[in-house]
């Protein structure tokens, strides 16, 4: 499974959408009207799933895409650890 596919399905599960619903070009908040609260637990189940930490920084709520090249580009300033597979959506 790709970043996208993953970053998907964690959106797809914490709003409970289709995976259908969701391209890369789609807005977290704009097209799927996530909240606040909604976006932190995004966020957070992203930093488990791709055993990265976002800290302080904003996560970019443009789109699914740029939230994807967001993580890669995440992955690929630190040294990966086994990456936890919890979430099994």
């Amino acid at each position: 499974m790709d970043t996208f596919e993953r970053v998907r399905s964690v959106v797809a599960q914490a709003l409970n959408l289709s995976e259908e619903q969701i391209t890369p070009q789609t807005s977290l908040i704009g097209d799927l009207v996530a909240d606040s609260l909604d976006v932190e637990e995004i966020t957070m189940i992203l930093e488990e799933t791709f055993d990265v930490a976002f800290g302080d920084e904003p996560l970019p709520l443009n789109t699914i895409q740029q939230i994807v090249d967001y993580i890669e580009r995440k992955l690929g300033e630190q040294p990966r650890t086994k990456c936890r597979e919890r979430w099994s959506w």
